[in-house]
């Protein structure tokens, strides 16, 4: 999940922000009966974020921000 949300825009939030924190949340979706991963990565002060919705069975990506 990590791998997908690096290819998906978080190495390019990384570069930018080099001092940020990431936090990952495997979690049950009822609305779509599968495991999803919510990765996000923030700045230290919050003030940029980039997020990513990943369905953990498949490796789509399900939403970013």
């Amino acid at each position: 999940a990590l791998g997908i949300w690096l290819n998906n825009g978080g190495s390019a939030f990384l570069e930018a922000f080099p001092e940020n924190q990431i936090e990952m949340l495997l979690r049950y979706a009822v609305d779509r009966d599968t495991p999803v991963w919510n990765i996000i990565g923030t700045t230290p002060d919050q003030s940029q974020l980039f997020f990513l919705s990943i369905d953990a069975a498949t490796g789509n990506v399900l939403n970013r921000s």
